[in-house]
């Protein structure tokens, strides 16, 4: 996460800089921008294969660990719904990044 939260701050200069640029939608500005659209997905579709949809964006059920049996008798634990929410606002705003790119290729 820590790596990620490095490119997350290394793009929130890139956007500074591309504000001011007079041709920030061509030539090394596109290119810069689309490398970290492919990061931000390849981070997105690891975690979704690591951790599953439903974990993920639904509140899903947290498998139980059965290494005990005081554990194993709890019933199963809900992910945090305000991180499901955290997940789906970092979800849309790949999508949008990603329709933007679009728009400007075309």
């Amino acid at each position: 996460d820590s790596i990620i939260g490095f490119i997350i701050f290394l793009n929130a200069i890139f956007v500074g800089i591309n504000m001011d640029a007079e041709h920030a939608d061509t030539g090394g500005y596109l290119v810069v921008q689309i490398v970290f659209a492919i990061i931000f997905w390849g981070e997105m579709i690891l975690k979704l294969r690591l951790h599953g949809w439903r974990q993920r964006y639904c509140c899903g059920v947290i498998e139980n660990h059965s290494d005990a049996t005081a554990v194993s008798d709890m019933p199963p634990q809900r992910a945090s719904c305000g991180e499901s929410f955290s997940n789906c606002f970092d979800l849309s705003l790949i999508v949008v990044d990603t329709i933007q790119l679009i728009s400007l290729a075309f």
